[in-house]
């Protein structure tokens, strides 16, 4: 009879066959290599990562749109209007293409001046383009159909008008009349001068300027922030017009603030070719990313 002692709290020692010993260090040896291999390879894609960000940064440039001198475009587009005169009165009529309408405009007197923009085919109202007082200068934008048209304008000094038509198809001339209706001349700038209008850019842009300006053309291909800046005391407003606007429906509102702005921002989609107006009485800041 063969019996079996037990001494309390000793325990037997089994040693593993060796051959499970070196499954298990060939295992860790795995784990160990395939951490160092996630590590170098993360490492490596952060690198390239700001490599590749590094790159895009530097690619991209921003733009410095300078404000349209509609005189100086107005000698050079053969399609411009202008027309001058002297206290209240209404234009001869002038024929326009569809599109974006820009009329800038300067005013030396005392009192209200006004220029209310009619479709004489419509028989009808269009657009308010200005209405300010004493001695003033600046521009006003609105889409329209083709058709005929007049300037119903009220002042109580010597005026001046500029209409443009900033699109490459779009002709304006003014209608064969003597042009001496309240004392108002009306001039077609028609010659074999090609118009004359910057390069369409794109975002991120900026510009700066002080009082009413047009800025652009801009091409916009997807949705774009807007910062602003302004200094002034009165009015201040930025409105995106695409260049073949044929109606207010065709502008987005950026900016419609009163007196001093600082860094406010909004988000707006505009589609295809647009001109930014600006419509201010103080220094502004304006960018577009």
């Amino acid at each position: 009879m063969v019996r079996t002692i037990s001494t309390p709290g000793s325990e037997r020692s089994v040693r593993r066959p060796w051959w499970r010993r070196l499954a298990t260090v060939a295992a860790l040896a795995i784990v160990v290599v395939a951490v160092a291999v996630a590590t170098t390879g993360s490492a490596a894609g952060a690198a390239q990562a700001d490599a590749n960000e590094s790159t895009t940064n530097e690619s991209i440039e921003t733009t410095e749109l300078v404000p349209l001198n509609l005189t100086a475009a107005a000698a050079n587009d053969s399609t411009a209007v202008t027309i001058s005169g002297e206290g209240q009165t209404v234009t001869d009529p002038f024929v326009l293409e569809g599109g974006l309408l820009l009329v800038g405009y300067d005013h030396a007197g005392e009192s209200n001046f006004q220029l209310v923009l009619w479709n004489e085919s419509a028989d009808e109202e269009v657009a308010y383009l200005a209405n300010r007082i004493g001695t003033v200068d600046g521009v006003g934008a609105t889409g329209l159909p083709a058709g005929e048209y007049s300037m119903a304008v009220t002042a109580d000094g010597p005026w001046n008008l500029t209409l443009l038509q900033p699109n490459a198809t779009a002709t304006a001339s003014a209608a064969p009349a003597n042009a001496t209706d309240g004392g108002a001349t009306t001039t077609d700038g028609r010659s074999n001068a090609t118009p004359v209008y910057p390069n369409a850019t794109e975002a991120p842009a900026t510009a700066s300027g002080e009082g009413q300006a047009v800025l652009g053309p801009v091409n916009f291909t997807e949705s774009v922030i807007l910062t602003a800046n302004h200094t002034g005391e009165s009015n201040f407003q930025v409105t995106i017009w695409s260049e073949n606007a044929t109606s207010f429906l065709d502008a987005s509102y950026a900016f419609n603030e009163i007196g001093r702005v600082d860094g406010a921002e909004t988000r707006l989609r505009h589609t295809g070719t647009a001109w930014i107006v600006v419509n201010a009485d103080g220094a502004w800041e304006l960018s577009i990313e």
